[in-house]
């Protein structure tokens, strides 16, 4: 054992200060007895008081200690009582029987491997044990499960040579000896304390570090550790990565522009994100030292490999997946192989038991970086499950042969073993010798090590050991399809074990991503039942009620939580998101105000307060929101869609399309994205060139409904709507429930004039969702163009029944009655929208016109004077403003608008028409002539053409 020469003083549990002593001193009184382990000892000089026993060394060497007079613990991972350093390629064979090996000489094929498959006399073998299997065993596993300590194993780990029977003879005789019986006293009740008091079962999280601090060191320090970092790095454990992530957040802080250390270190974080806190704050951290990267990274791969870690740990994996394909795409062909993406593309696949592709992406891996164990171990992965035993053992030879100690190597060694060879007894031994090795890792591998433990405990005869055994394995990985049938084989179905909450998180991500939220939430529900705090399993809970249609429940789910942490803004920005869905707008509002006023400039509550505004149709308030976002996180593509969206309610199109190429630069697989990019694309390109681009999308993609709604959408922009028609139909055959295409549909119909046609479609968009208003509202719409006002009165009311929170309901309300000519009831609901959204331009303008009607000019300015603060106007809105003004005796305020009109459109003659009335108001008669036959030759047939002449004439 290595030890650090370090001093310290030592303070007994009376208070009694001793010291300084060397480190190996301490030992030694360790090893004499002389510290029973209740002690505080702190560095000397000028440390601080700790237990004894929360020093790593001094634990280990205490437990060596009184190892070799007490049985071994229960070989759960967390056991760590067994010295790495001792364990060596020498404790195990790796190499297959003499019988395998002669069976194997025959074949003329090396990689003829036995079948891992059963035969039928292993079959009838394995159903005679377990029905030997009685419930007494039964019994005797769950009581175990009850107690809160473990038994010592019947069988201890070979991890020392025999001694003679002389000598055993002679120390069984010397045990029995007085002070023996009293040393043995002593240490049985320092195993208990450990037992019961140690940190045996917490194991403490992992701390990510970022650099902080500058620091000064030499250049030759510098790369001296640097060479270091990497060389822990490459180890590919989680102890390496710990080590890395010291070491390069040292030379980081004395050199920032050692810019290839910024990938290593995002590789460190992925790798010991599972084994930290996985708070928000370490979450924060990781997001801004991958900002930290982008700012000193010439080459952008490694800001590029810090992001997709990022991703990753935030569980956006479709769009981390779509991000690395494109990194790998654009650095694969150049002189800087892109090492990194091809490792987090084989995690992907490995997650995704894509074992093939798995096979091919690590292959790559190890051929860029071939002194990185991961490209090694992660191809030893993709054979084992592919069945190429021997490839699979060569690859994890490599392993061991450069790190001994590499648990994960180990724990395949032994299933190995067991799946191909039937090497029963090896397998179990080299599994437990494994999972005794002080490492973390995932639950994962924990799962498939528990569970080829089971098999060979059960084809050994010894269904105690396989239902121990498999009870691990079910808790360690519930979601895996042959542990929990082994597992139900010899519990049963009504036997389940109660899990950690991240199995029940497995095991609702699974029924999820099969399609079934009603299965999935009951697992979610069960994860909150654990950990009423676990914010992951709050909002996958309310998200999956919410896609049932449970809203409430929904609601409930994610409120409890924000009650009792208004910090946790992933919930607090589910559940605005649902209020928003809902149209339920001031409830959203008040819960991100609230959210924001507790935590301060979160990138995530700008971004849905920009979402919220943007469904208020508020587009320059979200701009600002979404600015603010980007302010703090400027690769958010959610927040640059927003801006790009809002833009496009300004007719701000060039400024879309600009954000638009952004977004398409950061993620340009994302299919959200090239539909937003076709859509701005059309604006500035025109429709032809957009229809070549969507049709090349199509042909590439031809089963993604969004790129033939794309092509729909830009034809009915184009107002070319038998081609808009024809693509919104061929959406529907693909899928009759698609709702964008049925109200695309209907508004065609509705363009056409098709009206019974229009109002077909859109009661069957309707009939999808009981909820869901918006068909009504268009169907509302449809009536009052076609100026059947009592039946559009009827279809708003009753949208105002069922969702009185949707946009602009009371502002048709008012709209419907003022075009029935009751002005009383058309100002009340204009009032109402104005106070349900004091930024709907629309209900201002409705109010302007009432009270124009009505001759209250001086209210109709006033009303229109508000809606100029939100919004920028065509030119018919300005003139209808000027109109007002005019009537109103503010000549001036209304030839301002008239000016701004034809700054909007310059050919609008009725513009000309209210310039020429003003002038002569003015007395200005020339320039009212100029206005006046201006009129004219824009409109030589209008209406009024004659009066506009007389004028002429009397002026002249």
């Amino acid at each position: 054992m290595k030890v650090k020469n370090s001093q310290w003083l030592i303070r007994t549990s009376k208070g009694k200060i001793q010291g300084p002593f060397a480190t190996r001193e301490v030992m030694f009184k360790i090893k004499s007895g002389e510290l029973e382990g209740t002690e505080e000892i702190c560095n000397h000089p000028g440390g601080r008081w700790r237990p004894i026993t929360h020093n790593t060394d001094f634990y280990d060497y205490l437990l060596a200690c009184l190892s070799e007079n007490s049985e071994n613990i229960d070989d759960d991972e967390t056991n760590w009582d067994i010295d790495p350093e001792t364990l060596t390629l020498k404790n195990f064979s790796l190499e297959p029987s003499d019988d395998l090996r002669k069976s194997e000489q025959k074949s003329s094929e090396p990689l003829d491997l036995p079948s891992p498959n059963k035969t039928k006399e292993d079959v009838n073998k394995t159903n005679s044990v377990k029905k030997s299997i009685t419930k007494s065993d039964d019994k005797q596993i769950s009581s175990q499960e009850k107690k809160p300590t473990k038994k010592p194993s019947k069988k201890k780990l070979k991890t020392k040579p025999k001694t003679n029977k002389r000598k055993a003879e002679k120390q069984k005789k010397s045990f029995f000896s007085p002070v023996s019986l009293g040393l043995t006293l002593i240490i049985c009740c320092l195993v208990g304390f450990f037992l019961f008091n140690g940190p045996k079962k917490s194991v403490p999280k992992v701390k990510i570090l970022i650099p902080k601090n500058n620091q000064t060191l030499p250049p030759e320090a510098v790369r001296s550790i640097a060479r270091e970092a990497t060389e822990y790095f490459l180890q590919d454990d989680v102890q390496g990565y710990i080590q890395a992530q010291i070491k390069i957040v040292q030379v980081l802080e004395a050199d920032p522009s050692y810019e290839e250390l910024y990938s290593l270190l995002c590789v460190s974080h992925y790798n010991l994100w599972p084994h930290s806190d996985q708070s928000e704050v370490t979450i924060k951290k990781i997001k801004k030292f991958s900002q930290m990267a982008k700012q000193y990274d010439s080459s952008k791969l490694n800001y590029a490999n810090c992001h997709a870690a990022f991703l990753i740990l935030q569980k956006q994996s479709d769009k981390a997946s779509r991000y690395i394909d494109n990194i790998i795409e654009r650095y694969a062909n150049t002189d800087t192989p892109p090492t990194i993406p091809y490792y987090f593309k084989s995690q992907i696949l490995k997650n995704d038991q894509m074992y093939e592709a798995l096979k091919d992406s690590a292959g790559l891996l190890e051929l860029a970086w071939p002194q990185w164990l991961a490209g090694a171990y992660l191809s030893g992965v993709a054979m084992f499950h592919l069945d190429e035993g021997l490839a699979a053992i060569e690859k994890f030879k490599l392993l061991l042969n450069q790190n001994p100690r590499n648990k994960k190597a180990l724990i395949y060694i032994g299933m190995i073993r067991q799946k191909f060879y039937k090497e029963f007894k090896k397998s179990i031994e080299s599994i437990e010798v494994a999972l005794n090795i002080k490492e973390r890792i995932d639950d994962f591998i924990l799962g498939q090590a528990y569970f080829y433990l089971a098999q060979s405990f059960l084809n050994l005869n010894d269904a105690h050991g396989a239902k121990k055994n498999i009870l691990k394995a079910y808790k360690y990985n519930p979601v895996d399809v042959e542990i929990e049938n082994f597992y139900i084989s010899l519990f049963g179905e009504q036997g389940k074990a109660t899990l950690s909450e991240q199995s029940y998180l497995l095991k609702g991500d699974q029924f999820r991503r099969e399609g079934d939220c009603n299965a999935a939430q009951a697992y979610y529900r069960e994860a909150i039942q654990v950990n009423p705090k676990n914010s992951e399993a709050v909002i996958k809970s309310g998200q999956c009620l919410w896609e049932l249609g449970l809203s409430e429940d929904a609601i409930s789910v994610l409120l409890k939580l924000v009650q009792v942490s208004p910090g946790a803004i992933d919930v607090v920005v589910a559940l605005a998101k649902i209020y928003r869905e809902l149209y339920q707008f001031k409830l959203a509002q008040d819960l991100l105000t609230k959210t924001h006023n507790h935590v301060k400039g979160h990138h995530k509550i700008y971004k849905e307060f920009a979402s919220l505004e943007l469904a208020r149709r508020n587009p320059l308030s979200a701009i600002k929101y979404a600015d603010k976002s980007l302010s703090r996180y400027d690769d958010d593509v959610e927040a640059l869609m927003i801006k790009i969206k809002a833009q496009i309610l300004l007719s701000k199109y060039q400024e879309a399309y600009s954000i638009a190429l952004k977004a398409m630069e950061l993620e340009p697989t994302s299919v959200d994205v090239k539909f937003i990019y076709a859509e701005t694309y059309y604006y500035v390109h025109g429709i032809d060139a957009t229809v070549r681009y969507l049709n090349k999308l199509i042909g590439l993609y031809s089963t993604e409904k969004k790129y033939r709604l794309a092509l729909a959408q830009a034809f009915f922009k184009d107002e070319q709507y038998t081609l808009a028609e024809n693509v919104f139909k061929q959406l529907i055959e693909i899928d009759p429930k698609f709702k964008p295409a049925l109200m695309g549909l209907a508004r065609c119909y509705k363009s056409q004039r098709r009206l019974n046609l229009s109002k077909q479609i859109l009661l069957k968009a309707a009939s999808l969702n009981a909820i869901d208003v918006e068909p009504l509202v268009e169907l509302g719409l449809l009536y009052l163009e076609s100026k059947a006002y009592q039946r559009a009165l009827k279809q708003f009311k009753r949208v105002a029944g069922i969702n009185a929170d949707f946009p602009k309901v009371s502002y048709y309300l008012g709209k419907t009655h003022f075009l029935m000519g009751d002005y009383k009831l058309a100002i009340k609901w204009a009032s109402q929208e104005k106070q349900n959204n004091p930024q709907e331009v629309d209900a201002y303008l409705l109010a302007g016109e009432v009270y124009e009607k009505q001759g209250l000019y001086q209210f109709c300015s006033r009303e229109y004077q508000q809606a100029l603060q939100y919004r920028e106007f065509g030119a018919h809105i300005y003139l209808q403003i000027s109109r007002c003004y005019s009537k109103s005796g503010a000549l001036d305020v209304a030839m301002n608008m008239l000016e701004r009109a034809r700054a909007k459109d310059s050919g609008l003659s009725a513009v000309y028409r209210e310039l020429g009335s003003i002038y002569e108001l003015k007395g200005n008669p020339d320039k009212a002539i100029w206005a006046y036959e201006y009129y004219l030759s824009l409109s030589p047939q209008a209406v009024d053409a004659s009066q506009v002449m007389n004028k002429l004439n009397s002026l002249r």
